[in-house]
């Protein structure tokens, strides 16, 4: 068979690189991380029920940081910012002292009337205790206005319908509707979404500075080893060839770059390399025994390529029955990284044989991974065979202490650390947390086969009480704190049973915050809602594990 000539191999090694360029342009950066989640486990079915009671609590939240958050000028802004959002498309819901209401017992019947009357909206002076009221309110205060009155927020609800994307594209809109409009203070826009999206553009942009500079390592370390420029070249060249494949691999799909998927190059980098030391080495053998042909070498090397090959799919194909959709994600595209990790080399390979001379062969096989790489294996395996049961115990030693750590090993989630502390969404998240909500919402929901009872109200204290308690709970909201709200306005003679009928009837949005319908069409269900400032998952968790159990009682 005629051999290819060496500008022809060069000219297939371009096009089938090339063929690759324009898939990885259309490449998109994921706006979230949803795929984290488990959308067929328990805790996505909660979520989903709970979402189509009470609505999202996931949203934006727009904190205004002044030293008179109360002031006529303070509410003119947030009445525009309010109004310029709720025309967004996608907005639920918003929730601010603007638009924000209380309820109020005038002439011995309750009424719904705004949290700031309009008067003082409008400039207006304050009536005796109203500024007080509403920095001690039960539902707002730490919500919506600081307890100093230094700080303000409005509460932006998505709909149920607006995926991650809609998402970012919203976090958009309200990124610049904010910068057109002065604030009296200092605005800035954080929540659960500008979170996320944050993390995924944090694991991208890192990839930025950490992908070359391995690269640049991974070269000079190939230098060392190989000690000829031009097999350095050929490894070189792999490295970003298997890139660009595993790149285009996912761009054809469809799948957007998250911030898991922002793992593969390490792998895809080190599979690359390590094929391109045996390819090498095998070669560099079939040179210095007179051969020539990549087919040779490719002899040579198969059975350890092979192994290796086939053992790290094997693992990575292990994932993919993982629950986490991002994790079973990137056991498919990992794989793809892999074959294009092993292709890459021999690809370069067979385009650069012609010019891998002895001279090549003999600086390798005198360089650290020929006859003195393999003197010292043989000298260690020589020293391990000769105290067999030394060696065997110590890795059965090691193995042990492996499995105890792995046992001691803690799982969790802090959102605020995922991000480096001088990113400015963990900053404008720490800087409203402080002062008001913090990022994460946790919701205890208790079914209900029938409507609330005054007999409920203390059970609804009791976990109100107890999750208060929890580390990092900065709010939470029952219909108990809506009751003793109304108790406070001028109900305090009523019993619970007629101040219960009260609120459902004559404040129903009020109602509708902490008791929504049966999750089966029938009774009701009681909302414990809370917001949590450090961003541990596992503490969320452990506080709503407690809550529940306490309502089960």
């Amino acid at each position: 068979m005629p051999q290819i000539p060496p500008w022809a191999r060069i000219a297939i090694a371009t096009v089938l690189i090339a063929a690759a360029v324009p898939v990885v342009a259309r490449l998109e950066v994921e706006a979230g991380n949803d795929a984290w989640i488990d959308t067929g486990g328990p805790a996505w079915r909660d979520l989903q029920r709970v979402e189509a009671l009470f609505g999202r609590s996931d949203g934006f939240v727009i904190g205004l940081l002044a030293p008179d958050a109360l002031s006529a000028e303070s509410f003119a802004w947030q009445e525009r910012i309010a109004a310029a959002a709720a025309d967004l498309p996608g907005v639920e819901r918003i929730a601010s002292l603007a638009t924000a209401t209380d309820v109020a017992v005038i002439d011995g019947e309750l009424e719904a009337v705004p949290l700031v009357p309009r008067a003082v909206r409008s400039g207006g002076p304050w009536p005796p205790g109203a500024r007080e009221r509403i920095l001690g309110h039960p539902l707002y205060a730490g919500l919506l206005v600081s307890p100093a009155g230094d700080a303000c927020a409005i509460a932006i609800e998505p709909g149920r319908a607006q995926d991650e994307r809609a998402l970012a594209l919203m976090q958009d809109r309200l990124e610049r509707i904010i910068a057109a409009d002065p604030a009296p203070g200092e605005a800035l826009l954080a929540g659960l979404p500008a979170h996320k999206r944050a993390i995924s553009r944090v694991v991208n942009r890192d990839q930025r500075l950490t992908v070359p500079l391995t690269f640049v390592v991974m070269v000079l370390l190939l230098s060392v080893f190989l000690r000829d420029a031009r097999a350095v070249v050929v490894a070189a060249l792999a490295v970003p060839t298997a890139l660009i494949w595993t790149y285009s691999v996912i761009a054809a799909t469809g799948t957007p770059l998250d911030a898991v998927l922002g793992l593969l190059p390490p792998l895809v980098m080190g599979t690359t390399v390590i094929t391109s030391l045996h390819l090498l080495t095998g070669h560099a053998h079939t040179v210095r025994s007179g051969g020539h042909r990549v087919r040779d070498s490719l002899r040579r090397v198969c059975v350890p390529l092979s192994l290796t090959t086939v053992a790290t799919i094997a693992g990575l194909i292990g994932l993919w029955w993982g629950a986490v959709p991002a994790v079973r994600s990137f056991a498919l595209f990992a794989t793809a990284g892999v074959v294009a990790a092993v292709s890459a080399p021999i690809l370069w390979l067979w385009v650069a044989s012609h010019w891998l001379s002895g001279v090549s062969a003999a600086r390798l096989s005198a360089g650290p991974l020929g006859v003195r790489h393999d003197g010292v294996f043989a000298r260690l395996a020589g020293w391990c065979a000769r105290r067999r049961r030394g060696v065997i115990v110590t890795a059965v030693g090691v193995l042990a202490a492996a499995v105890w750590g792995i046992t001691r090993v803690e799982t969790d989630c802090d959102f605020l650390t995922a991000l480096p502390a001088s990113d400015p969404v963990r900053d404008a998240q720490v800087r409203i947390g402080d002062r008001l909500t913090g990022p994460l919402a946790l919701e205890v929901v208790v079914a209900l086969p029938r409507l609330p009872r005054d007999s409920d109200l203390a059970a609804l204290a009791r976990c109100a009480t107890a999750l208060r308690s929890a580390p990092g709970v900065t709010h939470v909201t029952t219909l108990a704190d809506v009751i003793a709200l109304v108790r406070a306005r001028g109900g305090g003679t009523a019993d619970d049973a007629d101040l219960l009928d009260d609120v459902r009837i004559f404040a129903p949005a009020a109602w509708r915050q902490v008791v929504g319908p049966g999750l089966d069409g029938a009774g009701s269900t009681l909302r414990i809602s809370a917001r949590q400032l450090d961003g541990s998952v596992a503490a969320a968790t452990a506080a709503g594990e407690r809550v529940a159990a306490l309502a089960r009682r």
